[in-house]
């Protein structure tokens, strides 16, 4: 993501499976407690490291190991259509989190460069598949961008989803809600997360 302060110094290497998975047991010994819930994401794209995700995820959830349910992870990507695809035929029950930013292919390319070797209907399509493949729920993450993917048409198009160099600045905190309560209803649940923006953008 183009916004995203973790991606400014660029790429180095992939994490080994071992490296990713120490990373669990010095949390633990850090804070003297068992980790429950893992979430994948973050300082790189997990599905362009997806060998070593899938060993990880084994190692993970091995009986002779930490033994952490499938069902308390969660794997999240730019919507890396292949690879989200392949995830999906493994049938685990893990959790899919799509980061999303955007409403519509075109504000996804603003915002996301994947978005050019992608069309949103693919990734959506990919969502699908995971969904009937697994029975897994697809989480959509969606960072608000002031001015850029927060309006009300961003908001309809979103629940729709759901029933299926510049600068960019924060949203004020009521941006932030007014999309919030434009997106609400019943049979939905958002939460809001603050997120670290990059604080300058080189094209």
């Amino acid at each position: 993501c183009r916004f995203c302060a973790s991606t400014l110094d660029g790429l180095v290497r992939n994490l080994t499976p071992s490296e990713i998975l120490e990373q669990i047991y010095r949390i633990q010994e850090s804070i003297g407690e068992r980790i429950s819930n893992v979430v994948v994401m973050g300082s790189g794209e997990p599905m362009d490291n997806y060998d070593n995700i899938v060993k990880f995820i084994e190692l993970l959830t091995d009986e002779h190991g930490l033994h952490i349910s499938q069902r308390n992870l969660t794997v999240s990507t730019c919507g890396l259509v292949p690879r989200m695809k392949q995830l999906a035929d493994l049938k685990l029950q893990i959790t899919l989190a799509l980061s999303l930013h955007a409403s519509s292919q075109e504000k996804r390319k603003e915002l996301m460069p994947v978005a050019n070797s992608y069309e949103l209907s693919e990734v959506l399509d990919a969502c699908r598949y995971y969904f009937d493949k697994t029975g897994r729920r697809i989480t959509f993450e969606y960072s608000l961008v002031g001015g850029v993917n927060d309006t009300d048409e961003d908001a309809e198009r979103l629940v729709q989803f759901g029933q299926v160099g510049e600068s960019f600045r924060k949203p004020f905190g009521e941006m932030r809600i007014d999309f919030v309560d434009q997106c609400g209803n019943p049979d939905k649940i958002l939460g809001l997360q603050k997120a670290r923006f990059a604080p300058k953008l080189n094209h």
